[in-house]
């Protein structure tokens, strides 16, 4: 009868240390790049409401603000000079019901509308007057229709 011989290798196993390497200098550079594209943004936190539509009372008049495209304010489409805004403003806040506005947002803006839309909110809580934001725009691709 005849024996077979094991073969045994006289090598070691070895963890390779080169792949590793450039694995870890390309997510170093990853996240260096992912950070250097980063931008900060500083924003006001915002508790939104849930469904506007059910609580709303029949009665209740509805005005339409718009933040247009250059960052004007216009009341049902007719834009407003500030004294004109004020007065309206305080018109708004004596009626009964209380009104309800809706702030509305144009998409593409060519302005920063940041600050104005900042100031409106804080002139119309000031006022007592109720709103809700909406944002005026196209609908994304794949996106499914408003109800």
């Amino acid at each position: 009868m005849r024996v077979r011989a094991i073969r045994r290798n006289d090598h070691s196993p070895r963890v390779e240390m080169l792949p590793l390497i450039d694995v870890v200098f390309l997510l170093l550079t990853f996240f260096i790049y992912s950070l250097v594209m980063m931008h900060y943004l500083h924003v006001v936190p915002v508790t939104l409401a849930g469904q506007i539509g059910p609580d709303m009372d029949v009665d209740q008049p509805i005005y339409e603000m718009t933040i247009d495209r250059l960052g004007r304010v216009l009341l049902d489409d007719q834009p407003l000079t500030e004294a004109q805004f004020d007065a309206r403003l305080r018109l708004m806040a004596d009626e009964r019901p209380r009104p309800r506005v809706f702030v509305i947002l144009e998409d593409r803006s060519e302005a920063d509308r940041g600050p104005v839309l900042m100031r409106l909110q804080t002139r119309l809580s000031e006022a007592g007057v109720n709103y809700a934001f909406v944002y005026r725009g196209e609908q994304p691709p794949g996106a499914e229709p408003a109800p």
